[in-house]
């Protein structure tokens, strides 16, 4: 079906900081350790209510616009990184925040605009907006989404206020990519082998995407991106984005 739907394009992209909406979900503690944020103490409450921007984190947003020749957005892809588990634990299937930002950024631009959400080194990073949990599926609590909805809300704003600026250069659009290939031994089993796939796009030479399935920690997107700086004006790094091969599962810093 996509591929009969091809049509003549332009990319353009952009980018900039905001607010965060996420925080560092390992959070260092009194004894000098680090815990999940789901585990509370004395002097921490669980999930982080009180919404403390714990960091570093990634509080860019990243834009790709695709345009057909006539200069009209056909699709919007929309990079962040922060984990959608706003309503997690809410016993029932949603698209969470990224669900609300992609139709917010559809609703904006039309019904001729698609939308698309990737997540970006997100591996420790959880949503500053939090919901109470529910204890299973027969919980008589029902979960309240309003909370996800703010949070879609205000990443599709920054989307659409990046998207509406952005223009795509005109001539032929240049894309190159390459694939590489990486091999690691278990973290804590020595005998397990990891064979992981990565893939890097290079658009127009001036826009650049990492793509690699696992859950970065937001440490090493931001020390790749800050590296990336100096080359080209748009680096993206594309989490949770599998082709082939193994799935890492969590990459720390």
């Amino acid at each position: 079906l996509a591929l009969s739907n091809r049509f003549p394009a332009r990319i353009a992209a952009g980018r900039h900081g905001f607010p965060q909406l996420g925080f560092k979900r390992l959070v260092v503690r009194e004894d000098g350790h680090a815990r999940e944020s789901w585990m509370g103490d004395d002097h921490y409450r669980p999930i982080n209510p009180d919404r403390i921007p714990y960091g570093p984190v990634d509080t860019e947003v990243g834009v790709l616009r695709v345009e057909d020749t006539n200069g009209e957005p056909r699709a919007i892809v929309m990079n962040y990184a922060c984990h959608a588990d706003v309503v997690c634990l809410s016993f029932a299937i949603s698209a969470d925040y990224p669900g609300v930002a992609t139709r917010k950024v559809e609703e904006a631009f039309g019904t001729n605009t698609l939308c698309l959400f990737v997540n970006g080194a997100a591996g420790n990073v959880a949503p500053l907006y939090t919901v109470p949990r529910r204890n299973g599926p027969d919980d008589p609590f029902q979960t309240d989404y309003t909370p996800m909805e703010r949070m879609g809300e205000y990443l599709s704003w920054e989307a659409i206020k990046e998207a509406r600026k952005l223009k795509a250069a005109p001539g032929d659009t240049t894309i190159k990519h390459v694939d590489s290939e990486m091999e690691f031994t278990g973290r804590f089993d020595k005998s397990k082998h990891f064979d992981v796939h990565l893939t890097t796009l290079a658009i127009n030479d001036d826009i650049v995407i990492a793509a690699n399935p696992g859950e970065l920690f937001a440490e090493l997107g931001l020390e790749w991106k800050g590296k990336m700086q100096a080359e080209v004006a748009h680096p993206f790094y594309f989490g949770y984005t599998w082709s082939e091969g193994q799935w890492p599962g969590y990459v720390p810093s």
